[in-house]
């Protein structure tokens, strides 16, 4: 039983981790005085969860082509799993913005201009924002608003990061796949990737989501009506 137990545990926190169901037998008849239950003792098989690694060549070559791009944006799907250093260093060595999904853990993140807080504001109030490509963690993203909104880029790239081989693309737009670690990757990519400047696009994201930010904070110093619209 501690052997089912331990496996059990390994399976729950494995690369994608989830529930795990336990059958546990009973003797029969369960409710007989008679019946005498004969133990076997195991000792438990320890786990121990290893770390997916790319290639040299790999890494330089996604170095290279996540460099050139200047359009580009960094996407945190349900259970990125990733921490806010992580994020941030990859973030600022690219200079691209981050979205970040409702269930991806990093709404807690403090505050830092390439994290975009307003993205379903800004794509509501129709600010004329667009990528050439996407780079994402984590699972699927479940806002609608980004569902609409992705589908209508005109995409060179999406690169999605996972230790697993999930499909997580509901719109078939993925266009590469490495099963890496999500926090090995960032790791391992930033030996190669050169510091790339601010781009328009960059800034642009950054100016609207300060916008979004500013007209919130200055509607509810006068109002307690909640409401979605942006003046």
């Amino acid at each position: 039983f501690p052997v089912t137990i331990v496996a059990a545990v390994t399976m729950a926190t494995a690369n994608r981790p989830g529930p795990v169901h336990v059958n546990c037998p009973f003797r029969e008849p369960f409710f007989s005085p008679k019946e005498t239950v004969s133990t076997i003792h195991t000792s438990p098989v320890p786990f121990t969860h290893g770390q997916l690694r790319l290639e040299e060549k790999i890494l330089q070559e996604w170095a290279r082509r996540l460099h050139q791009q200047r359009n580009g944006l960094i996407v945190l799907g349900s259970n990125a799993n990733l921490s806010y250093e992580e994020v941030i260093a990859l973030a600022t060595r690219l200079q691209w913005p981050v979205v970040s999904d409702i269930l991806s853990g990093a709404r807690s993140y403090p505050e830092h201009p390439l994290l975009i807080t307003y993205f379903d504001l800004m794509i509501k109030a129709k600010l004329l924002l667009h990528v050439d490509m996407v780079l994402q963690f984590g699972e699927r993203i479940v806002s609608k608003t980004w569902s609409q909104w992705i589908q209508k880029q005109k995409l060179v790239d999406y690169l999605h990061v996972a230790p697993h081989t999930y499909r997580q693309d509901p719109h078939h737009l993925i266009t590469h796949r490495l099963q890496t670690t999500p926090s090995c990757f960032i790791h391992d990519l930033l030996a190669y990737l050169p510091p790339s400047d601010p781009s328009q696009e960059s800034e642009a994201w950054i100016s609207y989501n300060q916008r979004c930010h500013d007209l919130i904070s200055q509607y509810f110093e006068t109002n307690r009506q909640l409401t979605e619209r942006l003046s």
